[in-house]
């Protein structure tokens, strides 16, 4: 008994010595993961996805290093190994899973990592040797933004666009009033409540469902009863079993997630299914569009000197809503990329000049000349660049959107009814009469030939535009989300100039009665001149113009318009490989 005293007290103090160092072994293991953990959530802040429009290696390393000293850490930036890459699920089991990416612009998460060997016990260091303390952490982080090309004018909304959807609903007496556009301007629905409608839950099941299955769950979504929810009736109506789908007109890449609220703004829905419905007649029909205009309701200012417009359109593509974060993919394309409606125009306008006096004895009337004015309104386009993600108290967040615009087309002529490209073609026409002042003596007809045209072909545009500093991620229930708009614009409309080449005008009589017409040709250029480029700018001013720009296109650049920006919560993993 006396003899194994001593040993049960020796036995005793080598499991109070074996406890002693456990308990310090996880200690120190704890802290080394709180070091990486403070290093990986302040290096996230640095990414891509959330480091604003100066994203550096350097940066994201500095901040992981600063963090991790904060906590503790007592070693070399050297020994913190720090991976910049994304977290994507597994497809068998859902688990996260951190990539590794080549690039920063890829970037979403950070991974910071350190090994420390530790001796296994204070007390007999030498005796049972060390161990490798491996801990690892990543941080995962962005702000999801809608972003749509775009911006209402008044006119347009109520005229042309009007016309465009009552022509989609094969509805003459449709019309878009400004209580209806206010009220589209002003709604927005949620991504998830729209899954859940139609029934899906994944973004790819989402995007397959075709615009007539889309334009009815809007209809129930916004309510049925109301004026918003009339027009998705009438345009799911219209769509049927469409071979468009949600893809045609949303780009999403963002998980549905009913803890975001992620809002989709239901004027450019509505515009984006109406274009594809009128894309997709036209390309049944093999003709251009003719949509049914009132003159009188465009506030033409010279409306006077225009008989009659017809007005047909070729849609080469819709415009498409953007949804997700700042990001590009393994292909170093940005992911989040909006598009801007790709618009072919063909306008007949059929004028007339106000009688003038000639010589003094002679009156010269054109009361009908047609002028075919072609316009290729070029592709917009624009990707989310970057974006700086809220930090500490603040709820404000920042974005670059990167703008490009092929450039815009106007011709005499018409547009290829299979391909919308302009055919460009002269104004070439016998018209006017003479007669004299005093009413006698008859008149001449068809006396002038003319033959004119315009040609301009504008050069493609590349901007970079900034959000912020200070767009909020709150949303009230009153007012709902702010809703911002930047410009790449240098020019206005009106500062084109669209100037008609007269390139031959010719009095086809060398003599009216007694009065020699030798001299006409000169004196006819300059109002018939006139003529032709006030009827061409009054078009293009009044009409094309706001029209595209309606449709996120400016005359020079685009415009676009972020709706609505949610900002995840900062996922910490510790230990992912």
């Amino acid at each position: 008994m006396i003899v194994a005293t001593p040993i049960i007290l020796i036995a005793i103090l080598l499991f109070m010595i074996m406890g002693f160092d456990a308990t310090r072994l996880y200690v120190v293991r704890g802290a080394l993961q709180n070091q990486v953990n403070a290093a990986a959530l302040a290096a996230v802040d640095a990414a891509q996805t959330c480091g604003g429009n100066e994203v550096a290696l350097q940066n994201i390393q500095q901040r992981a290093f600063i963090a991790a000293v904060e906590q503790g850490f007592s070693g070399t930036m050297d020994e913190l190994t720090i991976d910049i890459g994304r977290v994507s699920s597994s497809e068998s089991d859902d688990q996260l899973i951190f990539n590794s990416v080549p690039d920063l612009e890829q970037t979403d998460s950070v991974r910071v990592s350190h090994l420390k060997n530790e001796a296994i016990s204070r007390f007999f260091p030498g005796l049972l040797g060390s161990m490798d303390l491996d801990v690892s952490a990543v941080a995962h982080k962005n702000v999801i933004a809608t972003l749509s090309a775009g911006k209402s004018s008044p006119i347009i909304d109520e005229g042309i666009l009007g016309s465009i959807v009552s022509f989609v609903l094969s509805n003459p007496s449709f019309t878009l009033d400004a209580n209806d556009i206010v009220s589209l301007q002003d709604t927005a629905f949620d991504l998830s409540e729209l899954s859940d409608e139609l029934g899906v839950s994944s973004t790819s099941e989402l995007l397959a469902k075709d615009l007539g299955e889309v334009s009815s769950a809007l209809s129930r979504l916004l309510g049925t009863s109301s004026s918003i929810g009339d027009i998705f009736v009438d345009l799911a109506v219209a769509a049927g079993n469409s071979a468009y789908t949600l893809q045609s007109i949303l780009n999403i890449n963002a998980p549905i997630n009913h803890n975001l609220h992620v809002e989709i703004p239901a004027y450019e829905t509505m515009i984006g299914i109406a274009l594809s419905l009128l894309k997709s007649q036209s390309n049944d029909s093999g003709t251009l569009i003719s949509l049914p205009i009132n003159l009188a309701n465009l506030d033409l200012p010279l409306v006077a000197e225009i008989n009659t417009l017809d007005i047909q359109i070729f849609v080469n593509s819709a415009p498409k809503i953007a949804i997700g974060p700042t990001q590009k993919d393994e292909n170093s394309e940005w992911i989040t990329h909006f598009q801007s409606a790709d618009l072919s125009l063909q306008i007949m306008a059929d004028a007339s000049l106000i009688p003038i006096s000639v010589l003094g004895l002679l009156e010269f009337e054109l009361q009908h000349i047609r002028i075919p004015i072609a316009i290729s309104s070029g592709q917009g386009e624009g990707f989310l660049s970057s974006a700086t993600c809220a930090r500490s108290t603040e709820n404000t967040v920042s974005f670059g959107v990167e703008l490009h615009r092929t450039g815009l087309m106007v011709a005499t002529g018409l547009v290829d009814v299979n391909t919308g490209q302009l055919q460009p073609t002269s104004i070439d026409a016998t018209v006017g009469s003479l007669s004299f002042l005093s009413g006698l003596g008859g008149s001449a007809l068809n006396i002038v030939h003319i033959n004119a045209d315009l040609s301009l072909e504008m050069s493609n545009t590349t901007a970079d535009v900034e959000f912020g500093p200070h767009y909020p991620l709150y949303c009230s229930e009153e007012e709902g989300c702010d809703s911002v708009t930047a410009n790449s614009v240098s020019n206005d409309w009106e500062d084109i100039e669209l100037d008609i080449n007269i390139n031959e005008i010719t009095v086809l009589q060398s003599n009216f009665g007694a009065v020699d017409l030798s001299s006409l040709d000169a004196l006819l250029e300059n109002p018939i001149n006139a003529l032709l480029t006030d009827v061409t700018q009054s078009i293009f001013y009044s009409i094309v113009g706001p029209l595209l720009e309606t449709l996120g296109i400016s005359a020079d650049g685009m415009s676009v318009t972020i709706r609505n920006a949610k900002q995840n919560n900062v996922v910490l993993i510790e230990d992912i490989r």
